[in-house]
């Protein structure tokens, strides 16, 4: 996710460590290095620092972690990714406190650990000042995590929907964002018996006709002195005049719906992305760009090849 910010995994004695190498001290925001040093910050992975001569190596301990990606690799329930999910928004919330920059966090599963004997989540702070870290918000990694999961299927569905749509709120703060989720808790649980009747339903086959038949159809036209008729008619004028669909980039929840819109935005989302991984050429041509897999939307050419296989939603 992180072009050009790289780290090296070492071993000393029984310990495991993640290795960054400061290219330029200039760089390095002197306060915050000795704030990680000097505390035991909760929800941060164990920090510390080597110098030889002019070399200077930040240290991360990860031994008895698992990262994030591989914790969440499998099929992903809520009573996983609940406490995954408030662990990160609790670390970031807490960093203010000790006068560390929310931009400075590493906002990647490769780079987010579980630690095995708590179950806690710590995450990896980078006390440089570097453009591309600031890039990427919580809710850009939100976004991008809660998207690539595959969910178990026969897991509270309500719950699980409802963590992710609160993101869809562009002016949600990371406060108010762990307030929300906090609440979702006390929810009921909101199984979909019909969600494999409706996914088998919503099977979208590879396209095969540029053309479809147009069924035969009789209409019953409204009587034009009829009191409805002007109400059946302006309905009929603007379901005719809806926009078509646009080729552009999307993020890739919002084309999930427009394909799959009957179904809970995360189904929707799996749906689409298992289409377009069956179809091995469409999937190899997604991937041939410069586009990365983990980017949050589809750009103009992933887009247009979709529409091409798939056909407009």
């Amino acid at each position: 996710m992180y072009k050009n910010i790289s780290f090296q995994e070492a071993e000393f004695g029984e310990k495991k460590f993640l290795m960054y190498r400061v290219d330029d001290a200039a760089q390095m925001d002197h306060v915050e290095v000795e704030m990680l040093k000097n505390n035991d910050i909760k929800g941060l992975l164990p920090f510390s620092s080597a110098q030889n001569n002019d070399e200077i190596k930040f240290m991360y301990e990860m031994t008895n972690k698992m990262k994030l990606s591989q914790f969440l690799g499998g099929l992903v329930r809520w009573e996983e990714l609940y406490p995954a999910v408030q662990g990160i928004i609790a670390a970031i919330m807490d960093c203010a406190q000790y006068m560390l920059n929310e931009g400075h966090f590493v906002l990647e599963a490769e780079n987010i650990f579980i630690d095995l004997s708590s179950r806690k989540i710590e995450l990896m702070f980078l006390p440089v000042e570097n453009e591309l870290l600031a890039q990427i918000t919580w809710k850009d990694f939100l976004i991008t995590l809660l998207h690539n999961l595959n969910y178990d299927m026969k897991d509270d569905i309500g719950k699980l929907e409802t963590l992710q749509s609160y993101l869809a709120d562009e002016k949600i703060t990371l406060k108010e964002y762990a307030e929300k989720i906090e609440k979702i808790k006390t929810l009921g649980f909101a199984r979909n018996k019909d969600v494999k009747k409706e996914n088998k339903q919503s099977e979208r086959p590879v396209r095969e006709v540029k053309m479809k038949e147009k069924p035969n159809v009789i209409y019953n036209v409204p009587d034009p002195n009829s009191e409805i008729s002007s109400d059946v008619m302006k309905t009929e004028k603007e379901e005719a005049e809806e926009e078509p669909f646009v080729i552009r980039p999307y993020l890739k929840s919002e084309l999930a719906h427009k394909y799959n819109p009957h179904l809970p935005l995360i189904y929707a989302m799996q749906k689409l992305r298992g289409w377009i991984r069956n179809n091995k050429e469409l999937n190899d041509a997604m991937h041939s760009g410069g586009e990365g897999k983990n980017d949050h939307a589809y750009s103009t050419r992933q887009v247009r090849l979709i529409v091409k296989f798939l056909d407009e939603p």
